[in-house]
């Protein structure tokens, strides 16, 4: 939505504040080396990182009075820096004295079996190995002492253990909402020690507020809450999502040739991975459509999309269609477990919602901006989480680049289409887009005496082409624009990603609009979804298609190691320039495009020779969990792996069993 006729377009740091200000906050968070600060050192420079911010915004708030507005927005940036390191600071020391974090200061060893007494506060996750939930702690005991604690445990119920349910039969599963009476071990989660390696341990802290784990190998008592006349939303909220995932099973059995679409439903429309078997998430990874396989931004904008559509049959008002649409992203968004990925695109489409009420332009930038303000405020870490910043930088390429070509080349030709049998709007029309009216027409003539449909539909096949122009320029950018921060987090480039997701997001679009009401409809009469549940076989069908193309060349998905720091910087101010000066200065926008296409090439090539010695034994030892591997490099450059780890137990097809070993 435009601004109002005749306003002055903002320039600079006005245009996007909230874009600005959210890159300075997390700029202050970057800075500071939280994980490793103790709370004395952290309570000093507490009040110095304060009186700075405060004179910062003091001395931005003058310079604003005398009119220096450069100035005045350095330093309120400057103050925003600061309050990002101060956040990162008090992040760090966020848990009370009686939370579980603290438990070896309250004198119980956890090394020891402890007796566990709380409340499961996630859907329990089901599978060969076992049942694995998040238990909010009441209690604890060791050694005859019992203190009272807070915070929560991941424990993994094994396979076998006695389960006794209070007053009913035994063999009862534990679920959500139930208090549990345990013995168990807890430990810290599993980090391996090599030197870069991700730090599991840390993000499990400080992302889920998980700082131990445990296994439960004695009995279980399981205590169900009593029955309310009306249940909590959180009870409600769980009844729900699990009414909708037997309505998966009861559509796709899991025992039939049809389960694996059943399995890739749960994960795309409730987040629930745990029935994805290893070959199938390789084939997703490989095509560069594995981010289907999770509930992204991509799935909370397709929803959104259908979901306004569908309104705009009724003769609701904008602002009704656009609270509606609130309304439902915060349902979802509450319905898979408000799942980071998802949080960050409905807090991305509300304030986009919102923005335009007020008619700002830069909507979709600031959008961005205050999503970021508000995550890094609620969670500092997420900043250097690898989802966190795949999420932003696709969407700050969607706004800041794919959008703004798209609405300068595709666009203005999508809208000449509009009505494309009447000439008089050609006569106001810039004259490429008038041409352009006067060739379909020609070709719309020359395809109605050949194709008997488009005497009815004469602009149908005109519209494909355009949209599919636009489906493959978008696709195109943003694959390029993530080339970066795919080689850097999974070490892998992906050509055949351009084209699969051209056609793979259409087909997303489709599977998403009918398997709601499919999957919905399912949980209430499955009979009546039958049929729909046939024609989503079919788009599910489509979709596995295009994972599974045969024999596709190596060349177009390839693994390729870490870029250097130098090619990652010029990359990222290559992409920071072409979207600043695509408005501003086209020649500055050209040299930008292609300085970072080159640079894209470079990271695809990866020319840079490894980091070996020449004429010495090099031997390092790698921590692989279960047992040590040795990397050996001879003195002719030749490199050998020796015993890369015990597979047996990382290799199980278990969702927690393969990616986190414990004995």
């Amino acid at each position: 939505m435009s601004g109002p006729t005749g306003a002055k377009r903002p320039q600079g740091f006005l245009s996007a504040p909230l874009l600005a200000v959210s890159c300075s906050f997390a700029l202050g968070i970057a800075c500071v080396d939280a994980p490793h600060a103790t709370l004395a050192w952290t309570l000093g420079r507490i009040p110095v990182l304060l009186a700075l911010a405060c004179a910062a915004m003091l001395g931005g708030l003058l310079l604003l009075r005398a009119r220096r507005l450069l100035l005045a927005g350095v330093m309120a940036l400057v103050g925003f820096a600061l309050a990002g390191g101060i956040a990162a600071s008090l992040f760090e020391f966020r848990f009370p004295p009686s939370h579980v974090s603290h438990l070896e200061d309250s004198g119980i060893d956890p090394k020891n079996p402890v007796k566990l007494k709380g409340r499961i506060v996630s859907t329990p996750l089901t599978t060969t190995s076992g049942v694995q939930f998040d238990l909010a702690l009441a209690q604890i005991e060791e050694g005859g002492r019992t203190i009272p604690v807070q915070g929560i445990v991941r424990l993994r119920l094994q396979r076998g253990v006695l389960v006794e349910e209070v007053g009913k039969a035994r063999g009862s599963t534990p679920g959500f909402g139930d208090t549990i009476h345990t013995q168990a071990i807890l430990e810290r989660p599993i980090t391996y020690r090599d030197p870069g390696v991700f730090d599991y341990r840390r993000w499990m802290d400080a992302i889920h507020d998980v700082y131990w784990v445990g296994i439960i190998r004695d009995s279980v008592v399981v205590e169900k809450p009593s029955q309310r006349a009306w249940p909590r939303f959180d009870e409600l909220r769980v009844r729900v999502r699990n009414a909708l995932l037997a309505s998966i099973d009861r559509l796709y059995p899991p025992w039939t040739l049809q389960g694996r679409n059943g399995s890739v439903l749960k994960a795309v429309l409730l987040g629930d991975r745990s029935a994805l078997d290893s070959d199938m998430i390789e084939n997703f990874r490989v095509s560069g459509l594995y981010h289907l396989l999770v509930i992204s931004g991509l799935h909370v904008g397709l929803l959104a999309l259908l979901v306004g559509t569908l309104l705009r049959l009724t003769p609701l008002g904008e602002t009704w269609r656009s609270a509606l649409v609130l309304i439902f992203l915060l349902g979802y968004c509450s319905l898979v477990e408000m799942r980071a990925p998802t949080v960050r695109a409905t807090i991305m489409i509300a304030a986009y919602l919102i923005a335009r009420f007020f008619y700002r332009e830069h909507a979709g930038l600031n959008s961005v901006g205050i999503a970021g303000l508000i995550l890094l405020i609620a969670r500092p870490p997420w900043l250097f989480e690898a989802g966190f910043e795949l999420s932003f930088a696709a969407a700050l390429l969607i706004v800041g680049i794919v959008a703004p070509i798209l609405a300068c080349t595709v666009e203005p030709y999508r809208r000449a289409l509009v009505n494309i049998t009447d000439i008089s709007p050609e006569l106001s029309m810039p004259p490429r887009q008038a041409q352009f009216r006067l060739d379909v027409r020609l070709v719309i003539g020359w395809l109605e005496a050949r194709v008997g449909f488009l005497k009815n539909h004469p602009t149908v096949s005109i519209a494909v082409v355009v949209w599919a122009i636009g489906i493959i320029v978008f696709t195109a950018i943003l694959q390029i624009g993530l080339t970066l921060p795919l080689a850097a987090t999974f070490h892998r480039v992906t050509f055949v990603g351009i084209g699969l997701n051209a056609l793979a997001i259409p087909v997303m679009t489709a599977i998403l609009a009918v398997a709601v009401p499919t999957v919905v409809l399912g949980a209430i009469s499955p009979w009546l979804a039958a049929w729909p549940a046939k024609l989503l076989a079919l788009l599910m069908q489509a979709l596995f298609a295009l994972t599974e193309l045969p024999h596709m060349p190596a060349w177009l998905s390839y693994r390729v190691p870490t870029p250097p720091a130098w090619v990652g910087w010029a990359f990222a101010v290559s992409i920071v320039v072409a979207a600043w000066s695509y408005s501003r200065n086209r020649v500055v926008f050209r040299a930008a495009a292609l300085s970072a296409l080159a640079i894209a090439a470079v990271i695809a090539i990866s020319p840079f020779s490894p980091r070996v010695r020449s004429g010495q034994l090099e031997v390092t030892a790698l921590d692989c969990g279960s047992g040590d591997a040795f990397f050996v490099v001879l003195p002719d450059r030749t490199t050998v792996l020796i015993d890369s780890g015990d597979r047996s137990r990382g290799g199980s097809g278990d969702p927690f069993e393969a990616r986190r070993w414990s004995a």
